[in-house]
């Protein structure tokens, strides 16, 4: 369980995976077994029984994730043992620590959009979900952010005026993975923190992070360019 916590995934992907180690992820052959359900039959291919190794692996709607992950992220999945596979994907040295991450990231994206199918829910489309694990993992990636006299351990987050004659415009970028659109956002200010504008837009089909902040940064050159604002500061706010 130790190389889990050194691994570069997000918090969710990585509770994920311990929760997988430790058992607690219950597939229908468990429930079944457990007195839970009285049918084991797997949800999405409804061909065969779930065990979990069969939801991330073997069933058909696993495949398509997979051959994402070959096309977008050069993985394949070797041949799993059925009793030991959680732990070899952990511990074996199939994979370096980054190839890793991707195939414990993608799993996580195959059970969550196998849970939606579940629950009567459309799932993820499988390129799309494996080019968000490409820009998620990529922007683990990239240096920290330097946010400037902000960065001090104990100083008040307050906003940083820009110098006189500049408008400072803050913005950000979000995304909704599963629903497949991408946000973005800002509010500019004049050097006396005089509010004079935001705005936000919504991108449908856009899941990628840096993406997102892209378009962000796309739309606050927009909005200065529509409000006739020659001296501008760009501020594009750091993740926590």
């Amino acid at each position: 369980m130790e190389g889990l916590w050194s691994l570069k995934v997000v918090p969710k992907v990585r509770v994920f995976w311990w929760r997988v180690m430790r058992g607690i992820v219950t597939d229908y052959s468990t429930l079944t077994r457990r007195h839970v359900r009285d049918n084991n039959t797997c949800s999405v291919c409804k061909s065969a029984s779930e065990t979990l190794l069969h939801a991330l692996a073997e069933c058909p709607h696993a495949c398509l994730f997979w051959t994402g992950a070959r096309d977008i992220l050069n993985i394949k999945l070797p041949r799993l043992h059925p009793d030991t596979w959680a732990a070899d994907v952990l511990c074996e040295s199939w994979w370096s620590q980054d190839e890793r991450a991707k195939v414990i990231t993608v799993m996580w994206s195959i059970w969550s959009s196998g849970n939606r199918w579940a629950h009567g829910e459309k799932g993820y489309d499988p390129s799309v979900a494996i080019k968000s694990v490409h820009d998620t993992l990529l922007e683990l990636e990239l240096p920290p952010k330097d946010d400037g006299p902000l960065k001090n351990v104990g100083k008040k987050c307050t906003w940083q005026r820009p110098s006189n004659g500049v408008i400072k415009l803050n913005i950000d970028g979000a995304i909704n993975a599963q629903d497949t659109i991408a946000g973005s956002g800002g509010v500019a200010r004049d050097a006396a923190g005089v509010f004079l504008g935001a705005w936000c837009n919504a991108y449908p089909g856009i899941v990628g992070p840096l993406i997102s902040e892209a378009l962000a940064l796309q739309d606050a050159v927009l909005f200065a360019r529509a409000h006739n604002l020659s001296q501008v500061k760009l501020r594009l706010i750091a993740r926590s």
